[in-house]
């Protein structure tokens, strides 16, 4: 749910702008991370990275992939995406367990 609440905030700029995607994925990024850490008790055994990617929309076909190495037991993900006539973007987020 964080995630599409975040990513739902890109309705804006009416075009895209490279420099203010750019920002726009570190903002979101933050937004993310500090969402999850806030309404999440007993996270603080957790390395949260937040992935934002953000790009012109002209209707071509695009994969966003990622290779860890993983605990299954313990770490975790979530992926939202949002598209609309102009601009895309996913955000994923990867809270890793450590010790």
């Amino acid at each position: 749910p964080f995630l599409s609440l975040c990513t739902n905030r890109l309705t804006e700029p009416p075009r895209y702008d490279h420099d203010y995607c750019k920002t726009l994925c570190n903002k979101l990024s933050d937004i993310i991370k500090d969402d999850v850490r806030r309404e999440i008790r007993n996270i603080e055994r957790y390395k949260l990275i937040c992935c934002v990617t953000i790009g012109q929309n002209k209707h071509q076909d695009l994969r966003v992939a990622s290779r860890c190495l993983w605990n299954t037991a313990f770490d975790t993900f979530s992926t939202a995406n949002f598209a609309n006539s102009k601009l895309f973007a996913v955000a994923t987020l990867y809270a890793v367990y450590f010790e």
